[in-house]
């Protein structure tokens, strides 16, 4: 998950400034916040996760992504072997 490691500093200094703030009481505030991207993620997973599932499950989404990994494999391996 590369793309969460920049929020984590951004995350910890919110909390930090907070607990300066709010004389070091923040366990609420992290539960909040903690439990709002639980609720988030459960949401978005029961509201799209029927279309998703069936999208992914399609054999044409299968067969098109399959193609495009073995399509990356050739380029890969003509690169090791003949670089440009």
């Amino acid at each position: 998950m590369p793309c969460t490691y920049p929020m984590i500093p951004i995350t910890f200094s919110f909390f930090t400034k907070q607990a300066d703030a709010r004389g070091g009481k923040v366990l609420p505030l992290a539960l909040g916040y903690g439990a709002g991207i639980v609720v988030m993620f459960v949401a978005i997973g029961l509201l799209v996760g029927p279309i998703i599932i069936e999208f992914a499950g399609h054999w044409i989404t299968n067969l098109v992504i399959g193609g495009a990994f073995v399509l990356f494999a050739f380029f890969f391996a003509y690169y090791i072997y003949e670089p440009p």
